[in-house]
């Protein structure tokens, strides 16, 4: 069992979704996840979500907003792992200078919150599982 650190990262009512790049697993390639990852074992929780975020987005830009300034944090269980989703707010300009890393993924989009739905075509399984496990989709 491996914990996680996500992040819901908000610009106005819109949040931040990563286009996974995954070609080897077409239930993950091209699809919305949220930012972050699997901790590490000599890793707090936090400590995993900043390296997650200076791995996937290049610019240092949100490893460096998360590390200023969380709102947020929630410890949820999606089957046995425990998962600690993080919450926090950037402005347009954070978003215009954010680059995703070419080999974790596609880019980005924003959309808005009222876009969050139970959608597999558009959301990776374990994006959805979490939207779940918050009651932000019905379970």
């Amino acid at each position: 069992m491996k914990s996680k650190a996500k992040i819901f990262i908000a610009c106005g009512e819109n949040l931040l979704f990563s286009i996974k790049r995954s070609p080897g697993k077409p239930w993950k390639d091209r699809k919305l996840e949220l930012l972050g990852g699997g901790i590490d074992t000599d890793e707090a929780p936090f400590q995993g979500l900043i390296r997650e975020l200076v791995e996937e987005e290049m610019s240092g830009t949100l490893a460096r907003r998360a590390s200023r300034k969380i709102d947020r944090v929630r410890r949820v269980f999606v089957g046995d792992e425990p998962h600690f989703i993080y919450d926090m707010t950037i402005t347009p300009q954070e978003i215009d200078d954010i680059r995703m890393d070419a080999v974790e993924s596609y880019g980005y989009v924003l959309l808005h919150q009222s876009e969050i739905s139970d959608d597999p075509i558009r959301f990776t399984p374990k994006t959805l599982q979490i939207f779940r496990a918050l009651g932000l989709i019905e379970a």
